[in-house]
């Protein structure tokens, strides 16, 4: 089982994804986290830093940049995730293809029509949960973590607004045309990681017996 978690950055994905599998663990099931992420646009960023600039997109243009980052993760899904899709097992990612479409998006001066005949020939994922959260809480949420977040250098709020404008941008188009569930990341920890897992166990129910024998025991 395939699981997309996504989201701006502050929403709580990292929380949820290891709260979630903490509960796979205690059933019995494999469950791993896997993120995919190029060096490509980090080569970029390190040559924009070194000539003064904090973000590569003040350096190089975004829509070649953008159309090559689909490339390289298509390749890295097919090496990281798919030799370790198994009945029975749950592979976790906050990288995929609703986060890497609306970055594009926020990043501007790309067409995303044109990225998903790339990333339209990955498989769809098991499950996608959209974690929404307002801008300024995922911002308050940042600030207040020690060790900051990479987003405070590479626009802050600004950033994170764009960011949710393009979620609610892919929330209201078919352009990435498989499921997602939405769920409001305000509420309480407890509350998200219940609500996944049922929605984990239902789909298990129907697809995979094995995931849903264990998982049925935990729950």
């Amino acid at each position: 089982m395939l699981i997309e978690v996504c989201g701006i950055d502050g929403a709580g994905k990292s929380t949820l994804i290891g709260r979630v599998m903490r509960l796979a663990h205690e059933a019995g099931v494999p469950c791993y986290e896997r993120q995919l992420r190029g060096v490509g646009k980090r080569l970029l960023t390190a040559l924009a830093v070194e000539q003064g600039h904090g973000a590569w997109w003040a350096v190089f243009e975004r829509g070649p940049v953008e159309f090559a980052t689909a490339l390289e993760m298509y390749q890295l899904y097919y090496s990281s995730i798919a030799p370790i899709l198994f009945p029975g097992q749950i592979v976790f990612t906050d990288t995929f293809v609703r986060s890497w479409v609306a970055t594009a998006i926020a990043n501007g001066s790309v067409d995303p029509d044109q990225l998903m005949q790339v990333y339209g020939c990955l498989p769809a994922p098991d499950m996608s949960v959209e974690l929404v959260c307002p801008a300024q809480i995922a911002y308050e949420r940042i600030l207040a973590r020690p060790k900051g977040d990479h987003i405070l250098r590479s626009g802050g709020m600004a950033r994170l607004q764009a960011l949710a404008d393009a979620y609610r941008n892919l929330a209201s188009n078919e352009l990435v045309d498989y499921d997602v569930m939405r769920v409001d990341s305000r509420q309480g920890a407890d509350e998200l990681e219940t609500e996944v897992f049922g929605a984990m166990l239902r789909w298990a129910a129907e697809h995979d017996q094995l995931l849903h024998r264990r998982l049925e025991d935990r729950a």
